[in-house]
């Protein structure tokens, strides 16, 4: 049995609406891919950065209680 004029177009329409939102589907898991790798990326450089803040830290307190040992010998020579 032919269909008609009419239910052409309402098939042709879902088929627009089916596409549409297939598209939609595949730019939404290209932007999480996108998003996902972007992440990664930052979490490097945070580790990274966190690595590099933690022995620079350790490398003031070293000088830290360097500059206190002198001031202590500083003070018992000036007494």
């Amino acid at each position: 049995m032919p269909l008609s004029c009419q239910q052409h177009s309402s098939e042709l329409n879902k088929l627009h609406v089916t596409c549409a939102h297939s598209y939609l589907s595949v730019l939404q898991e290209k932007q999480i891919y996108d998003l996902e790798r972007r992440n990664q990326v930052l979490k490097k450089y945070k580790t990274v950065h966190t690595y590099k803040i933690t022995e620079l830290q350790k490398q003031v307190e070293a000088k830290d209680r360097h500059i206190e040992e002198k001031e202590k010998k500083l003070n018992v020579v000036s007494e």
